[in-house]
């Protein structure tokens, strides 16, 4: 019985392909590659991380310790290639989980290859978009009232 509960829950949890699908094919115009996309949806990930650090202390505004790993959002791709392992487990540490964001991220990342064709500008501008686009990536607010595991 319990079992059959967590199925059904599973089954309700957003999965981000379909909402990253939607929203390049929506705004093709503004990503210059498959690289372009991969360091937004990382952008947008650790926006995920920010936001989670000030949800778990919001008695102190502003708890984001994480920001002191983002160089002051000049991004290179040594940076993102360190961020991604420390947001996915910050956000585990903090009892979150965006599993399907991370498997589709991950999916970008090899689909890049090692050449990324992005210079450190172009690599801050779209990692700071998309950190400031996460919003556009929630799950329905019915879907996130009980639990903040994905």
């Amino acid at each position: 019985m319990v079992e059959d509960v967590k199925i059904e829950q599973e089954t309700e949890k957003e999965d981000y392909r379909g909402i990253i699908d939607q929203y390049f094919e929506t705004h093709q115009a503004f990503f210059k590659n498959d690289t372009s996309k991969v360091v937004f949806l990382e952008g947008v990930l650790v926006g995920f991380v920010l936001e989670a650090q000030r949800m778990t202390n919001p008695d102190k505004k502003g708890n984001e310790p994480f920001w002191g790993t983002l160089h002051d959002l000049r991004i290179d791709q040594r940076l993102l290639m360190e961020l991604f392992p420390k947001a996915v487990n910050k956000l585990k540490q903090l009892g979150y989980s965006y599993k399907s964001l991370v498997k589709e991220i991950s999916a970008y990342m090899q689909n890049t290859g090692a050449t990324w064709g992005l210079t450190p500008v172009e690599l801050s501008w779209y990692f700071s978009h998309g950190l400031a686009s996460y919003q556009n990536f929630r799950r329905k607010k019915q879907d996130n009232l009980t639990s903040k595991e994905e």
